[in-house]
């Protein structure tokens, strides 16, 4: 008789830990669920659609690229602009995803890099071909690395790489005229690039005793070397 007396003192000690335990994560749930709706959100600027490289932010398709959302302030970087409007005026500068809460450092304004510079310089570069300027997809607001192909003693090719991370400006088509950064289909062999006066010269004088210029965009750079 005191055996099954045990039995079922142990069997009502596990069913009132059970219900403790599904009483405590009610409340928890419950905790979490308050602090959210007492305001632990924060107003957050979010891309709409994925967004190139290059693209120049302006009044007339802010509001189609970007959205204000009330966003969990825990997920939100330092450096995000809560205000859309902040956007108007700069270009990106690297590709955006879609839902991707906006931080400052992603964008830039073109004066704002001439002015880092000692002796701003633009300058004018073609590609040997379509082929060598990564297919003629660069565009304005790109950052390109800039190398030539010299001819070994061996008589091999060897690829040397005279600038990097070289701002560009505009991207022209072979007859020079200007492609918007939206514009995906025209190939693109000429551009105009601002740099340091200094590493311009370096660059010209490397280039010219190379047999072909070759631009890439910077990911692209370790499938030539």
């Amino acid at each position: 008789m005191k055996k099954k007396r045990k039995w079922k003192d142990k069997l009502a000690f596990t069913a009132v830990s059970v219900a403790v335990s599904v009483l405590l994560a009610g409340i928890f749930y419950a905790a979490g669920v308050s602090a959210l709706s007492r305001g632990e959100v924060k107003a957050a600027v979010v891309a709409k659609s994925d967004i190139e490289q290059g693209v120049k932010i302006t009044k007339n398709n802010v509001n189609e690229l970007f959205c204000t959302k009330e966003v969990n302030k825990e997920l939100i970087p330092k450096d995000a602009p809560e205000d859309i409007r902040w956007l108007v005026g700069y270009t990106t500068g690297s590709s955006v995803h879609n839902r991707e809460i906006i931080v400052r450092d992603d964008f830039y304004k073109p004066e704002d890099l001439e002015k880092q510079m000692e002796e701003p310089t633009e300058l004018a570069l073609t590609a040997s071909s379509v082929s060598d300027s990564a297919g003629g997809h660069i565009r304005g607001g790109d950052r390109i690395n800039v190398g030539t192909v010299r001819m070994t003693e061996y008589g091999t090719t060897k690829y040397l790489c005279v600038a990097e991370n070289v701002y560009v400006k505009e991207a022209l088509d072979e007859n020079g005229n200007k492609v918007d950064a939206s514009d995906r289909k025209q190939p693109c062999t000429m551009f105009c690039v601002i740099m340091e006066r200094r590493e311009a010269e370096r660059m010209i004088e490397l280039l010219r005793d190379g047999d072909e210029t070759i631009i890439t965009l910077p990911a692209a750079q370790e499938g030539i070397m």
